[in-house]
């Protein structure tokens, strides 16, 4: 069970450890590239997303992670992760496992969560719409005392371009409302991060509770990645990224247009990551298509947009092989609508 729980976080924090296998499991991904160093003090983090096909048979997930770091030697994450399934169920569910509620098939969600991989119990999670997310407690995979919980949307994401941020809050000064059983967090000094979706001209707020000294900043080795699991398996699914951006503390949000393919296990004919294009701008696409091409790991790509009606061509480059696939897009901004009004005044085996 220890070795399971390894292998899990080593391929959460990036480090990805594939041993030889003949079953593929679906995994993909691709995290963000830097010219020089990475940002150590990154604040913030933000993305847009799409699950533009769903057509899933089976189960079906691409993971969205944070790490955070601070003077401790703790490493904490949360994660932005999108199924092909939606779950049904009320504030505020404690269990083991699996998860409770009523499976939606077919109906993609939105995951924010909070894992408590240090199993010190310093977590916490507050939501400020619990109808759309509501807070389910449960033991990943079973594993006694492995916590985390999800803020699992309430309603079908399939088709809804999705704008996610996350940024950096304060210090917790009230410990209470935070957990599950209804105690308190230990005592400790806490850093609020707050994470605000947006879809369907609406915007809701979630915040989360961690130590302060292992979560004042994003780690410089993985601000944000994202990857695959099961995304072989039966059934169309497509999600779709673009617009991603990073702020560094006193300053203003910056683009993150470079990214690497990080691996790969099965075959690049069958699902993987491609490039494709939403309303004339360049996305980054996982998806199990046919009709799409895919890259092999360690393959750099670049979706820096232009200005608009000045054509950009796109580059792909692997490593050690420079590769011009000639295709040319005319970027503008996004069609979607911004959020308007606010609803708050004031791997192998993965949770289903």
């Amino acid at each position: 069970m220890k070795t399971l729980l390894a292998a899990f976080v080593f391929l959460v924090l990036g480090m990805v450890v594939l041993p030889a296998r003949a079953i593929p499991f679906g995994l993909t991904g691709i995290q963000p590239v830097w010219e020089g160093a990475a940002p150590s003090d990154g604040v913030g983090v933000r993305f847009r997303f799409q699950v533009a096909e769903n057509e899933s048979q089976s189960l079906k997930l691409i993971f969205g992670a944070s790490s955070f770091r601070g003077s401790g030697s703790d490493t904490y994450l949360l994660e932005y992760n999108l199924y092909d399934r939606g779950l049904r169920y009320e504030d505020w569910v404690q269990t083991t496992w699996p998860l409770q509620g009523t499976y939606a098939y077919q109906q993609s969600s939105l995951r924010v969560a909070v894992p408590d991989y240090i199993l010190k119990g310093k977590t916490g999670a507050k939501s400020f719409d619990t109808q759309l997310f509501p807070r389910q407690t449960y033991e990943i995979d079973g594993i006694d005392g492995l916590w985390k919980t999800d803020l699992i949307s309430q309603t079908n994401m399939n088709l809804k371009q999705g704008l996610v941020e996350l940024t950096r809050g304060g210090i917790v000064s009230d410990l209470s409302g935070w957990r599950a059983d209804g105690g308190d967090l230990p005592l400790d000094t806490y850093r609020q991060w707050d994470i605000a979706v947006s879809f369907d001209q609406q915007r809701y707020e979630m915040a989360f509770a961690l130590p302060d000294d292992s979560a004042r900043w994003l780690a410089a080795w993985q601000p944000i990645t994202f990857y695959s699991e099961f995304l072989h398996s039966a059934g169309l699914f497509k999600v779709n990224y673009w617009d991603f951006g990073i702020k560094r503390e006193g300053a203003e949000w910056e683009p993150m247009n470079s990214w690497r393919v990080t691996h790969h296990d099965g075959s690049l004919d069958e699902f993987g990551v491609s490039l494709t294009s939403l309303n004339d701008i360049p996305v980054i696409t996982f998806a199990n298509d046919r009709a799409l091409s895919y890259l092999p790991p360690d393959t750099l790509i670049d979706i820096t947009p232009t200005t608009v009606g000045e054509p950009a061509t796109l580059g792909i480059v692997i490593i050690g092989l420079v590769t011009l696939f000639g295709i040319t897009w005319r970027p503008k901004s996004p069609r979607m609508i911004e959020p308007t009004q606010s609803t708050h005044r004031g791997c192998s085996k993965c949770p289903m």
